[in-house]
């Protein structure tokens, strides 16, 4: 199939073969996952054993989230459950929307920080962990820092000493 980087006359996607040398995974294992519709190659289909499919993108997160629910354990019964409430979220996704395998319940987490239960107990909502992006965080602050001179903040907290001991003579006197 040729490839074109024009994009008025093309479409996104992925081929089998792209698809596990970038996960890691076995062509054996693609096509088992594609036989029991975990995923499915939406933009092109196979019409034989040897015939080459194509993933949309869609599909490709969609082949990434089963690999790594398979690699944290998660049963092939839990996968199955999962396709369904992965392909709900695709409408109202943005980059707060995170789902979440604690190793016995898939977690839907929306952008407004809600806790869903999406597999053990559909709909429940539950207590809301919050999970912070320490380094990412430090980074942040480290360039967005505002630079002072060494100096000027010693001066200003030998001042501030002088009056907090002034306050406290007073109080005492």
């Amino acid at each position: 199939m040729k490839t074109t980087t024009d994009e008025s006359e093309a479409v996104r996607g992925y081929a089998s073969p792209l698809i596990c040398e970038r996960l890691g995974i076995a062509p054996s294992t693609l096509s088992m996952w594609a036989k029991n519709r975990w995923v499915d190659a939406t933009l092109l289909g196979t019409t034989g054993r040897r015939s080459t499919r194509y993933w949309t993108p869609q599909d490709y997160v969609l082949v990434r989230i089963v690999k790594a629910l398979r690699d944290a354990g998660g049963s092939y019964d839990v996968i199955a459950a999962a396709r369904p409430v992965i392909e709900d979220a695709w409408d109202g996704l943005d980059e707060d929307h995170h789902l979440y395998w604690d190793g016995q319940d898939l977690l839907e987490v929306t952008p407004w920080g809600q806790v869903q239960s999406r597999l053990q107990h559909p709909g429940q909502y539950l207590l809301h962990v919050v999970a912070t992006p320490l380094q990412q965080w430090l980074d942040d602050a480290v360039r967005n820092a505002t630079m002072y001179l060494a100096s000027d903040v010693e001066n200003l907290r030998l001042r501030r000493q002088a009056i907090l001991h002034d306050r406290s003579s007073l109080n005492t006197a």
